[in-house]
């Protein structure tokens, strides 16, 4: 039994499978785009705005501890007008950190994460409770002694 396929038929055929292979080929590639873009996205637009919030935080708090000690030092030395130039620079600072935590709040997607989020804005809050009690030992004091202790 001889075939009755002409050469035409199978070049046909198998431009046909080779097509079929090509467009299963771009729908295979281009679910595959879709996913990194989704992918990406996630980590341009929430995890880098986290980490890029948390790093600010951090510099924010750390320049507060360094304001606290400028202040404590010049209240030893007795130098007013510096000590209020320096709380007015930590009153923005925690003023920027408190607008940090709310800004990354809503990225925050597990419940530890937002638990710590809490956390931060507890312990920044009573810090700037503590600070006030700072703040007037050292405009209100002579004792050196108590404002390094504080």
């Amino acid at each position: 039994m001889k075939s009755q396929m002409t050469v035409g038929k199978k070049l046909t055929i198998s431009f046909s499978a080779i097509l079929a292979l090509v467009l299963l080929l771009g729908y295979t590639s281009l679910s595959s785009i879709a996913t990194l873009t989704a992918s990406l996205d996630t980590a341009v637009n929430s995890s880098a705005k986290k980490l890029a919030g948390a790093g600010d935080f951090n510099a924010d708090t750390s320049d507060m501890v360094a304001l606290e000690a400028r202040i404590g030092l010049r209240a030893i030395i007795g130098d007013m007008a510096t000590i209020e130039k320096y709380n007015q620079t930590y009153g923005e600072k925690a003023i920027d950190a408190d607008r940090l935590l709310k800004e990354i709040r809503p990225l925050l997607i597990t419940a530890a994460g937002r638990a710590s989020a809490d956390t931060m804005q507890s312990g920044l809050a009573a810090w700037k409770s503590v600070h006030q009690e700072f703040l007037a030992l050292c405009t209100n004091s002579k004792d050196q002694k108590a404002i390094v202790a504080f």
